[in-house]
């Protein structure tokens, strides 16, 4: 998952301490914080694997206290629907750049002062809309390299995998171009369950007809995430079959 935010217009740039990212987990848990970032990188990347989290500001006693005792992060669960919120660290009390006040000669004597400035903590930003990791699909048949493929009815197999509830099946004659897959198939799973395999025969001889090789793969998603994969979906390894 990659979350990232625009800065607060209320918080001065030259006031913003860090970033922390928190998960939404969907079994109604404590948000638990997965990483911070700084005002010039405004994003993070939540994955799988379990992660560290060398330092933080913690925020239990109301006060932001900076806490150097790295944080263990669980991974995400694959099929889980996720959201997620940005607590900004900031500097109170920030005096901004007051300007050049030279007369034109160069000689200018802007400043950019502190004065008694005080670490704060916003409250939480809008929580993002739902957002669920699913693997790639595994895919049976045509199994990579098949030879001697009827187009007119081909049969594309596959194992649905757990959060995702919309498949597309996809061929292309030139696999080197991600824009060349064309869409032949679509598959509802609206459980969203996992391991289930799926047989779809679809005819193909129209799209395809005088190709020596094609190639196919299928992608899953959750139609109702906020915001789709790129390119749309989790998508298989590419498998190639020869028509007969």
């Amino acid at each position: 998952m990659r979350i990232t935010w625009n800065r607060p217009r209320q918080i001065p740039a030259n006031g913003i301490i860090a970033y922390q990212v928190y998960r939404i987990d969907p079994t109604g848990t404590s948000p638990q914080l997965i990483d911070s970032a700084s005002d010039a990188n405004r994003e993070v990347f939540d994955t799988t694997a379990q992660s560290t989290i060398p330092a933080y500001y913690d925020l239990t006693s109301g006060t932001p206290t900076l806490t150097t005792t790295a944080l263990t992060v669980p991974g995400l669960i694959p099929g889980h629907r996720y959201r997620y919120d940005i607590v900004t660290i900031y500097n109170e009390g920030v005096t901004l750049d007051t300007g050049d006040n030279g007369t034109g000669t160069g000689t200018g004597t802007g400043t950019n002062t502190n004065t008694g400035a005080v670490i704060k903590a916003s409250a939480p930003s809008k929580t993002s809309g739902t957002a669920t990791p699913v693997v790639p699909p595994a895919t049976t048949s045509p199994a990579d390299q098949a030879t001697g493929v009827d187009l007119a009815s081909v049969t594309f197999t596959f194992t649905t995998v757990a959060g995702a509830n919309q498949y597309s099946v996809q061929v292309s004659a030139d696999p080197l171009n991600a824009t060349s897959f064309q869409e032949v198939a679509r598959y509802q799973n609206p459980s969203g369950s996992g391991g289930q395999s799926v047989s779809l025969n679809v005819n193909v001889a129209n799209r395809f007809a005088g190709r020596t090789l094609l190639a196919w793969r299928v992608g899953a998603r959750n139609s109702a995430d906020a915001v789709p994969p790129i390119g749309g979906y989790v998508f298989s390894n590419v498998q190639s079959f020869s028509p007969q």
